[in-house]
């Protein structure tokens, strides 16, 4: 690895809707090579950033700070394409998985009930409203944001959802007005996380809870797997550990409560299907088995230690 500095953009990037940036937490500009890119910043489109993406293990150059540690991609998009991105995606099967995403989110909602009593809640990044219908179901008053005007549209209009085709900050909700905001898989694709994290602790009450998914780039499997581990991605600009992202809440004004190992629920369909971009060999194989068997769909839980939880408190 070596060390690389922003002051290293090519002139370029910036034609290609690219920019270097600093760290996002502790704003150094020093900072180490972790892997260099393997596919083409003129090859991005809305596709890339859905949430049933295919583009697994595609990535820009991902560096770690050499002062705080945390990793992000830089280059990256800058924040006008994300927005444009995140706009257009149209991600019709993320609907195939729907049930095995239900069981993921009522497992969630159990869990934060140990945190959080029923209140009301906003969903940041709530996509076709999946969560949020849990949500309800289990006593809560839902709201939520959501980029994806196609997402936003669908859980308007299928399921009768409060979801806000844009951000948190223009959706017009008076200021400390929810007991509980979710972030499922949300903060890792933020062009600007630390900013994004003290918007939303203007709309928390005090002492009111923030829960967030996002990958722990920190566990076992990306050390073993490095540039094959499936979670960088095109659409990922920041890559956290436990401690890293727990710094950057308390900068929000979050006390951490709890940091937990998150589950999924998933079609055994949908766990081959990823092995296509592996192996193209081994996923055939495992297709041919899994339709002659009819195991395709059996929801398992899934959980390899490299997905967290965590739950916070507004202080």
């Amino acid at each position: 690895m070596r060390p690389a500095t922003i002051q290293e953009a090519d002139p370029s990037q910036s034609e290609l809707g690219l920019e270097s940036v600093p760290c996002n937490l502790c704003g150094s500009t020093a900072a180490t090579v972790v892997l260099q890119a393997n596919t083409q910043a003129a090859d991005l489109r809305a596709a890339a950033f859905a949430c049933t993406s295919p583009t697994v293990g595609q990535h820009g150059t991902i560096v770690r700070c050499d002062v705080c540690a945390l990793e992000y991609t830089n280059p990256r998009p800058n924040a006008a394409m994300l927005d444009r991105l995140y706009v257009a995606v149209e991600d019709t099967a993320y609907l195939e998985e729907e049930e095995a995403r239900l069981a993921t989110f009522r497992y969630e909602v159990r869990r934060l009930a140990k945190h959080s009593p029923r209140g009301r809640l906003l969903d940041i990044g709530a996509h076709v409203g999946t969560f949020l219908r849990v949500a309800r179901d289990a006593g809560y008053e839902v709201s939520g944001v959501e980029p994806s005007e196609w997402a936003a549209r669908y859980a308007r209009e299928t399921h009768d959802l409060d979801v806000r085709p844009t951000t948190v900050s223009n959706a017009g909700f008076p200021m400390e007005s929810f007991d509980l905001v979710s972030m499922w898989d949300v903060v890792e694709h933020f062009a600007d996380p630390q900013s994004e994290l003290r918007e939303v602790a203007r709309f928390v009450k005090s002492g009111g809870v923030f829960a967030l998914t996002t990958m722990n780039v920190g566990s076992l499997a990306p050390r073993l797997l490095r540039g094959r581990w499936p979670w960088y991605m095109l659409m990922h600009q920041y890559y956290f550990t436990p401690e890293t992202l727990s710094r950057m809440l308390e900068k929000a004004g979050f006390e951490v409560m709890a940091v937990e190992p998150h589950v999924r629920i998933v079609y055994v369909r949908y766990m081959v299907s990823k092995l296509d971009a592996y192996s193209p060999t081994l996923h055939r194989v495992a297709q041919f088995l899994t339709e002659r068997t009819g195991l395709g769909s059996l929801r398992v839980p899934v959980n390899f230690g490299d997905l967290m939880t965590v739950y916070a408190r507004k202080v």
